[in-house]
Formats: structure tokens, C-alpha cells, sequence
């Protein structure tokens, strides 16, 4: 009897289980989703006036070591591929629940779709900042050769809708004009020496 019994407790417990009609699987709709927001990165394509890329590491003419961005009441360099810092940001580990990473100041390559913005085939990137943090305006201050600086920045809203979806807008800024569209969220910024 015992024997029949565990059998007969076994069947109820598997079938709460997996008996879920029809009507009342996602029934909480968008709320059984998981949106992961993405992070927030300044991304910095500089240029001469010939459209040469001046971030390349193989060029002769880079500015890579003359750039500093200061944020806040901090002041960074750029973090070089191959670098240790570097090898850690520009992985492409992802989690399933995104959390926004700050990693300073570092050189990628650009990425597939980001070809398709600009000339140049390296990216300077400042981040990352929260993508549900509402922000106005942050600000950070780019530094080449002492002598050229540019103010990027960028505003942020975020709001969960209704439905349990995620609603946001960004607006990116250089020196306090908008960047237009198809610009791909990339500071494109053309550089002479002597400014």
C-alpha cells in the first residue's frame, strides 16, 4: 500500500508540474521576459581632413598617446589592445542579465555594423554607463595634444511601460549639438594639428 501510494503522490507532484493549461502559460505577458538594457558607451572615431584614421596603432601619425578624457575629477589614458586591462573589457562574455561595467578609456576595433559609420576602423570607448540610469547631459572632456578639446555627452531616459516593457531614448551631444542620424552613436571628429 505504501508502494501504491508514493506512486500516486509521485503522479500528482509531476503533474502541478508540468499541468500549466493553455490559458495560463504567460499569463503575466512581458513580465516572463528578461530585457537586458544596453550599457551606455562613449564611442570616439577621430579622423584627419583626408579621413585618415588617426587611432590606428600601426600609423605612424597616431594620436593614440597624446588623448586623455577627463569625467568627473578623474583624468584617463587610453588602455591599448593587448593590454591587460584591455583583454578583460574587450571580450565578448555576455551574461543573461546584463550589468553595466566601467572600464575607463580603451581601443577596439570597431565591430561589423559600426563599418558602416565613418572611415576610420578603430574606436576610442569611455564607458560603460547604466542604460536605466536617467541621465541629462554627462558629460566627459576630450583632451589630444594639449592644445584641442571637445565636450561629448550624452542624455538618457528610461522608463518601464505598462506592459512590463522597456521604453528609452538617447541623445548624444557634441559641444552641445545634437548628433544627427545615421551617425551610429559615434563622435566623429576630424582633427588638424595646430588647433
Amino acid at each position: 500500500m505504501t508502494k501504491l501510494l508514493k506512486t500516486l503522490l509521485l503522479l500528482v507532484a509531476v503533474g502541478f508540474m508540468t499541468g500549466c493549461s493553455s490559458d495560463e502559460e504567460g499569463k503575466n505577458g512581458p513580465n516572463d521576459v528578461i530585457w537586458d538594457i544596453s550599457p551606455v558607451n562613449f564611442k570616439i572615431a577621430i579622423t584627419d581632413s583626408e579621413g585618415n584614421d588617426l587611432l590606428d596603432p600601426s600609423s605612424p601619425n597616431n594620436l593614440i598617446n597624446d588623448i586623455i578624457v577627463q569625467y568627473k575629477e578623474d583624468t584617463y589614458s587610453v588602455i591599448l589592445p593587448g593590454q591587460k586591462d584591455n583583454e578583460r573589457i574587450s571580450g565578448n562574455g555576455v551574461t543573461r542579465a546584463y550589468a553595466a561595467m566601467f572600464n575607463g578609456l580603451f581601443l577596439r576595433q570597431k565591430l561589423e555594423y559600426e563599418k558602416n559609420y565613418g572611415t576610420s576602423n578603430y574606436l576610442l570607448v569611455f564607458g560603460e554607463f547604466d542604460g536605466t540610469e536617467n541621465v541629462d547631459k554627462r558629460m566627459i572632456t576630450l583632451t589630444i595634444q594639449d592644445n584641442y578639446q571637445v565636450n561629448l555627452s550624452y542624455s538618457n531616459e528610461f522608463h518601464w511601460n505598462a506592459d512590463g516593457s522597456p521604453s528609452n531614448k538617447r541623445k548624444f551631444f557634441l559641444d552641445n549639438q545634437e548628433l544627427k542620424d545615421g551617425t551610429g552613436g559615434i563622435y566623429q571628429i576630424q582633427y588638424t594639428e595646430g588647433w
